[in-house]
């Protein structure tokens, strides 16, 4: 019970870092991070309008993103998960720490390849797995989670506990993230340098 806790516990906190990072993404950028169904359709109209500078900003957030997976997907294979995945984050929180100073598009590469990292990590809760980085499919099991209990009974009502808090977690990094934006400019990827850094130990802790 307590192992389960903590793995909840850490995938929470994803979703929160996520949020947070996807609205620094549309407020520098102009473009989700976390999520690119809406950026496949802007690339479409950017390339059809011509603006040839918007449509290499979200090709580049793409391959970052695809990049950040598949880095993630390849690490697996050589290490061991609980050390690969401290390491990592620990990295990541450093490298957030120091992106203030980056240009725009690298500043969104980085943040779309940290989400596209983190979304593909193997994590799994009661023996569901679980993405992190964005809500919509989160909307959808919920709904078919709800309607599922109707139908046959309250045995997964715990999936419909946990994907509806994972969204209003998603949705409170979002708020946070503005709120220390609205604040001071300079403080948020430093603040989520930190949160980065402390989600690994967060992580380090559970397998003890």
């Amino acid at each position: 019970m307590a192992k389960r806790f903590e793995r909840r516990r850490w995938s929470l906190f994803l979703c929160f870092l996520a949020g947070y990072l996807n609205v620094l993404g549309i407020l520098m950028v102009a473009a989700p991070t976390s999520h690119f169904t809406g950026n496949a359709s802007q690339l479409v109209l950017a390339l059809g309008a011509g603006e040839t500078g918007r449509a290499l900003l979200l090709l580049v957030l793409f391959f970052s993103f695809i990049f950040g997976s598949g880095l993630s997907g390849f690490l697996s294979t050589k290490f061991e998960t609980t050390k690969l995945y401290v390491l990592t984050l620990q990295v990541i929180g450093l490298l957030l720490l120091i992106a203030s100073f980056f240009p725009d598009i690298l500043l969104g590469a980085t943040i779309a390849f940290t989400l596209g990292f983190q979304n593909a990590l193997g994590l799994y809760y009661r023996g569901t797995k679980v993405r992190t980085t964005h809500i919509t499919g989160y909307l959808t099991d919920l709904g078919y989670e709800l309607g599922h209990s109707l139908g046959v009974g309250n045995r997964n009502l715990w999936k419909v506990s946990y994907f509806g808090i994972s969204i209003l977690i998603f949705i409170l990094g979002g708020g946070v993230y503005y709120m220390i934006h609205s604040i001071s400019i300079y403080l948020p990827l430093p603040i989520a340098g930190v949160f980065y850094i402390l989600t690994s130990y967060i992580f380090k802790s559970q397998d003890r």
